[in-house]
């Protein structure tokens, strides 16, 4: 399943994801919440931006976690301050570039 999302102001957030299965969810320790498979990053999209990068796993937007695609939605239709990723087995938080 890939999807590809509005952000604030109508940019796009641009991403492709899949969904974690509950094998991969429980391996890192993820079964209260939900997380996406980076699979693809539209260039010039917030999310390059913000350097999101195929395999990331994002787990969080404004330092919310999410419990499925409705609510991920949800949470990058608004301001996106942050957004919380597992890269390479390590979380880091990734923020918007600054426009002038």
């Amino acid at each position: 399943m890939g999807c590809s999302f509005e952000a604030n102001s109508n940019r796009v957030f641009g991403i492709s994801a899949q969904p974690l299965s509950e094998s991969e969810r429980e391996r890192l320790g993820m079964t209260a919440y939900a997380g996406f498979r980076v699979t693809s990053v539209v260039e010039g999209s917030v999310a390059a931006q913000m350097q999101l990068a195929v395999g990331d796993i994002i787990v969080g937007i404004n330092g919310t976690p999410f419990q499925d695609m409705d609510e991920f939605r949800k949470l990058i239709s608004s301001d996106i301050a942050s957004v919380k990723a597992v890269r390479n087995g390590q979380e880091v938080t990734l923020y918007p570039a600054m426009t002038f």
